[in-house]
């Protein structure tokens, strides 16, 4: 076996496209458990590959091999790095990085690496669902690690933007802008998730939220009203939501029977001060 080993060695120093030879060479490897042999013939093919798709894919196996046989994260990270640098595509280094960063609680670097990340694939107009996910993703480490939230809010925007659907982006959005005070903002938060979620018990849920804040801290009663009754119409006859918009009716019905009343007085004034005059 020794002797056909050098001879596939060989082989690729002579010529380093030798296909069959890296193939028989690297299942040799995986046999016996070599993983830093396997690492760098994975790693030597890729130098030589004209294929930036196939040596991206390379060099993801090589750092694979290292980190699941060497437990080598340090070289791991750099063979993800040199993958994405050769194919800005190769999403499974990608999300091999994010994985280990986050792992070793580097949540500066995470955040770094994403940035870049997102930087290069909207300059290629990369898929925007997977843009929207690293956004969010550049989100919860800023929010939920580094303590900046406002910095946060703005990735958390971009992946509702790129990906309507992503409601989660929303959902953390709402809560750091109810966090803050602006509840008129809060507000428009929740009818972007609502408009968007397809559960009707979760959009009334979310209608009847948006009833309560705009009610209870805006004075709005005629916006909560709407918003119940965009809530019985996600979820008719429901019983709680049907109570909760009759409440908002009645307490409509008593304030323009006041401000009629107080309409009403006011005539009568002015026209007891004509008769004395």
């Amino acid at each position: 076996m020794s002797i056909n080993v050098e001879q596939l060695i060989g082989r690729l120093r002579d010529d380093p496209n030798d296909a069959r030879a890296f193939s028989a060479l690297k299942n040799f490897y995986l046999e016996i458990g070599d993983s830093q042999s396997l690492a760098s013939l994975l790693s030597r093919w890729a130098e030589h590959s004209a294929d930036r798709g196939e040596a991206a894919n390379a060099l993801r196996e090589a750092g694979d091999a290292v980190l699941e046989g060497l437990d080598d994260a340090d070289q791991a990270l750099d063979l993800y790095q040199r993958a994405l640098e050769r194919y800005p595509f190769c999403d499974e280094a990608a999300e091999q990085i994010q994985l280990l960063l986050e792992n070793r609680c580097e949540h500066q670097k995470l955040a770094g690496f994403l940035v870049n990340r997102i930087r290069v694939l909207r300059s290629v107009d990369a898929d925007p669902h997977y843009l929207a996910l690293l956004h969010f993703r550049l989100g919860e480490v800023l929010n939920k690690h580094l303590g900046r939230p406002e910095k946060a809010l703005g990735d958390y925007r971009q992946a509702a933007e790129l990906d309507p659907s992503l409601l989660i982006a929303i959902f953390e959005a709402r809560e750091i802008v109810l966090g803050s005070g602006d509840l008129q903002e809060a507000c428009s938060l929740y009818e972007q998730e609502a408009d968007a979620e397809e559960d009707s018990e979760r959009k009334a849920g979310l209608l009847v939220e948006l009833a309560r804040v705009k009610a209870e801290h805006l004075d709005d009663l005629d916006g909560a009203i709407e918003a119940l009754r965009g809530a019985s119409a996600a979820v008719p006859g429901d019983i709680l939501v049907m109570h909760e918009l009759a409440t908002h009716l009645l307490k409509r019905a008593e304030s323009e029977d006041e401000q009629a009343a107080a309409t009403d007085q006011r005539q009568i004034g002015r026209a007891s001060c004509r008769e004395r005059g």
